[in-house]
């Protein structure tokens, strides 16, 4: 039976600008840098695969675990919500694993509840883990960065990113980029109070923002957080346009948002050494990236 660490591909560090870097977890081999977290989270659990495995997810978890599925050969199943974008419920489903759409609500429910057992559900946070090699990657790379912006979403990377370089004693300022109108960690930071939000934000933004903050990241991952940094959908698609135009990259919303949240960062001038931003993933349908880099509308030729 193949290992699961052997699933995880070792991304490069980009230099975008003189002291801008991005991690290109778009270049991981399910896409998305959620590889890190299954692999970590699989290795050595033989009960995975004889029974299997289910958890919730908004595209990229769902497309990376049954990615490892078909690789090593175990059952999974992804629970989406309705309002998932079709490519990634056909990528979740081209890979073989079975897949599930439930109202955004109860998405939401199985989410915030800390009871993930009777659920018979392995929670996003499960994954956490592996993602603090993200931080030994970039420092191997980088060793005088002096800040990393994470698209947060849930929050499990941006706080195992900000825990790993706790533990390393690093000098590292880990600042979480959030999607404007879609800012429940910023709310929470700067009123201490859990608000809800309604998530408005456009398909191509699903794997940035929540309605709230989660109880167990106010507890371990936003007091290790030095900051966060809102953008708005003009920076992010601005951010899109140019690393195509210039760089030839492709990548999907929440990583263009780190991009832009970098860029902001960088321009507040309170980071001593390079900023590095993290590209979550390229998983985004060639119509919508078409649509919004080129004004392309994908159901018409020409």
């Amino acid at each position: 039976m193949t290992s699961a660490k052997y699933l995880v591909r070792r991304t490069p560090l980009l230099k975008i600008a003189p002291a801008l870097y991005a991690k290109a977890e778009n270049l991981q081999t399910s896409g998305s840098y959620k590889m890190h977290g299954i692999a970590h989270f699989l290795e050595g659990r033989e009960e995975v695969f004889k029974k299997g495995i289910t958890t919730v997810s908004a595209g990229n978890l769902g497309q990376s675990l049954a990615f490892a599925a078909k690789a090593l050969g175990f059952r999974c199943k992804v629970l989406v919500p309705e309002k998932t974008s079709l490519s990634k419920k056909m990528a979740i489903l081209s890979l073989g694993a079975d897949l599930e759409e439930l109202p955004f609500s109860k998405i939401w429910e199985l989410v915030f509840s800390e009871n993930h057992a009777s659920n018979h559900l392995t929670h996003p946070y499960d994954f956490r883990f592996g993602y603090k090699a993200l931080v030994d990657e970039i420092i191997t790379d980088l060793p005088h960065a002096g800040a990393i912006v994470v698209p947060y979403g849930l929050g499990a990377l941006a706080g195992s990113i900000a825990e790993r370089a706790q533990e390393l004693g690093l000098d590292l300022g880990v600042y979480a980029c959030e999607f404007q109108g879609s800012s429940p960690v910023t709310n929470y930071l700067s009123t201490g109070r859990v608000g809800s939000f309604d998530r408005k934000k456009p398909i191509y933004m699903d794997a940035i923002g929540t309605p709230a903050v989660l109880p167990y990241a106010i507890r371990e991952f936003l007091p290790k957080l030095a900051g966060t940094i809102i953008v708005d959908e003009n920076e992010t698609v601005a951010a899109l346009k140019t690393l195509f135009k210039h760089h030839n990259l492709r990548i999907e919303g929440a990583a263009g948002a780190a991009y832009a949240g970098a860029i902001k960062l960088a321009n507040q001038g309170v980071v001593t050494g390079p900023i590095v931003c993290l590209f979550t993933g390229g998983n985004i349908s060639a119509v919508d990236f078409d649509q919004l880099v080129f004004g392309i509308d994908g159901n018409r030729e020409g």
